[in-house]
C-alpha cells in the first residue's frame, strides 16, 4: 500500500524511517505523517556518525588512511540521507498511529557512495544472480531466548541469572509451547499483524528458547523481514514484560542461538535446484552453488559470526554448522541440502549465530552461489554420517581474530563483496575485537564475560 494511502486510511500521526547499520541494529528517525502529505518525496537526514558506531553507540576511531571513506571529525560527520523504499511501508500495530518504512542510504552531498551498507550489498548481489538468469529465494530460521524479565530488570541483573520463559528445555514439545502460549501468542500475533510471514514456530533446545521460521521471499525482501523481525521482537516483548536475547552464546551451558538460512534459485517459475533425472535429484546448479558457498565459507565466516561471542557457539554435536562440508539432509555440517519436492529443494546454511546481521548472512550466501556458478565449480563428495567425527573436515575459523584476517585478505571477498565493503567491515570488526581484548583479554575463556553480556544482550 503506498505511503500516502496508508497515512490517510489509518489517520496516522507519525512515520518511522529505519535502516540497518553494519551490526544489524535498527537506526533511524521519526517524522510527523503530515510531512509526507505535504511532500511525498520526503527524506530524512542523519549524521554519518551513525554508520561507524559500535554496538554500544560509541563512534569507532578512523583507520589509518581512512580519509575520504571513513566518517570522522576531519570531514565534520557530514549528513547521510535516509531514502524510504515505499514497498516496505507497514503499520506498527503495537504503537499508536505509527507506520514504519525501510530506507536506503545516500550521502547528502554525494561525497562517497554507500554501496557497502548492508541492504545495498544484498541488492547488488541479488542483481548479479539475476544477470546470470536466476532469482534467489530465502527463508530464515531464527532462534532466540525469551525471559520473564523487563528491560530494566534484565539490565540490573547484568543479563545473568534471569528467569527463562520456561524452566525446562523441551524441544518440539507441544505441551511446553502450550504452557508458554499465553505469553508467546500475543508476540506472534503482533508480528503477523506487522507483516512478518511466519510459517512455523516451536519450542527449541534451551529453556525459554523459541524458533520462528519465515516464509521464502526474494533475497532483499527476506533480509528486510529478518531485520525487522529482530527489531520488532524487542519492542513487542517489552510490552509483555518479556526480554528476548539473540546472542549466539549467552551462557556456556547448553545450545546457543543460531540462524539457519534456507535458500533456493528459480528461473521464472521453475525451481533450478531440483533435477528429476539426477540420481540424487540435485541439479548441476545446486551443486555449483554448494561448491561456491563451501569455497567461500572460511573467507566469509566473519559476516555470519560477527562478535567474539559468536565463536563460543562452535562445539561438536550442538548443531552449529562450523565444519566445511555439505550433505544430503545432514545437520552435522555447514550446508544441508534438502530434496522434499521440486519447489522445496534448497540449501540450508547453518554456520551463523542469531547475533548475525541478516543482510550480511544473506549476502554471503548470494556471493558464494555466484562464485560457484560463474566459475562452474564442482563440490567435494557429500558428507555421510556424523560430520563431527570426520577428521578430514576443515573447520571455519574458530576465533574472531582468525576470521577477521581471512576475510580481510580474501581476494574473493574483495572481488564479490567489493573493496569498500571489505575495508569498512573489517575495520568495524577489528575495533570490536580490540574492545573485547582490552576489556576481557584471556580472562574469560571458560565463561561468557560480563562485558559480552552487557554489550550484546540487548543490541545484536
Amino acid at each position: 500500500m503506498p505511503i500516502l494511502d496508508l497515512i490517510e486510511r489509518h489517520e496516522l500521526d507519525s512515520v518511522s524511517f529505519v535502516a540497518a547499520d553494519l551490526h544489524g541494529i535498527a537506526r533511524g528517525k521519526h517524522i510527523p505523517a503530515k510531512r509526507f502529505l505535504a511532500d511525498p518525496a520526503t527524506t530524512v537526514n542523519i549524521s554519518s556518525f551513525m554508520i561507524m558506531m559500535d554496538c554500544a553507540g560509541v563512534p569507532s576511531p578512523p583507520p589509518e588512511g581512512g580519509s575520504g571513506w571513513w566518517p570522522s571529525w576531519d570531514e565534520g560527520f557530514t549528513d547521510l540521507r535516509l531514502v524510504p523504499d515505499p514497498a516496505t511501508v507497514r503499520l506498527v500495530p503495537w504503537q499508536d498511529a505509527n507506520a514504519l518504512v525501510i530506507c536506503d542510504y545516500e550521502h547528502a552531498e554525494n561525497k562517497w557512495p554507500l554501496e557497502f551498507m548492508p541492504r545495498a550489498l544484498v541488492r547488488r548481489l541479488e542483481e548479479r544472480l539475476v544477470g546470470l538468469g536466476f532469482r534467489a529465494m530465502f527463508s530464515m530460521e531464527l532462534e532466540w531466548l525469551l525471559f520473564r524479565e523487563t528491560e530494566e530488570s534484565a539490565y540490573r541483573k547484568g543479563y545473568r541469572n534471569m528467569t527463562p520463559l520456561s524452566p525446562t528445555a523441551q524441544c518440539y514439545s507441544l505441551t511446553r509451547s502450550g504452557r508458554d502460549a499465553p505469553l508467546v501468542q500475543p508476540v506472534r500475533k503482533a508480528l503477523q499483524e506487522f507483516g512478518m510471514p511466519i510459517e512455523v514456530w516451536s519450542a527449541e533446545f534451551g529453556p525459554g528458547m523459541q524458533e520462528f521460521n519465515l516464509t521464502p521471499e526474494p533475497a532483499t525482501t527476506a533480509a528486510d523481514t529478518a531485520f525487522l523481525f529482530k527489531h520488532a521482537i524487542r519492542e513487542i516483548a517489552s510490552q509483555q514484560d518479556l526480554f528476548p536475547n539473540f546472542m549466539a552464546k549467552p551462557t556456556m551451558q547448553g545450545f546457543g542461538n543460531g540462524i539457519h538460512i534456507n535458500h533456493s534459485m528459480w528461473q521464472d517459475d521453475r525451481p533450478v535446484f531440483y533435477d528429476e533425472a539426477a540420481a540424487d535429484k540435485r541439479s548441476r546448479i545446486i551443486k555449483q552453488a554448494v561448491a561456491g558457498e563451501l569455497a567461500t565459507l572460511r573467507d566469509f565466516t566473519l559476516m555470519c559470526c560477527p562478535t567474539r561471542n559468536s565463536y563460543r557457539r562452535f562445539a561438536a554435536h550442538y548443531s552449529t554448522g562450523h565444519l566445511v562440508g555439505w550433505g544430503h539432509d545432514n545437520k552435522s555440517i555447514a550446508l544441508r541440502t534438502v530434496v522434499d519436492s521440486p519447489s522445496t529443494c534448497r540449501i540450508e546454511q547453518r554456520t551463523g549465530g542469531a547475533d548475525a546481521n541478516p543482510y550480511l548472512s544473506i549476502a554471503m550466501c548470494l556471493a558464494g552461489m555466484a562464485y560457484g556458478i560463474e566459475n562452474e565449480l564442482e563440490p567435494p563428495a557429500p558428507v555421510v554420517g556424523d560430520g563431527y567425527m570426520n577428521e578430514s573436515l576443515q573447520s571455519v575459523p574458530t576465533t574472531m581474530a582468525e576470521a577477521l584476517d581471512v576475510f580481510e585478505q580474501s581476494e574473493i571477498a574483495n572481488a564479490y563483496l567489493g573493496e569498500d565493503f571489505v575495508r569498512f567491515y573489517a575495520h568495524n570488526r577489528r575495533v570490536e575485537l580490540d574492545a573485547y581484548n582490552e576489556a576481557v583479554g584471556d580472562s574469560s575463556e571458560d565463561d561468557v564475560s560480563d562485558w559480552e553480556l552487557m554489550r550484546y544482550a540487548d543490541t545484536v
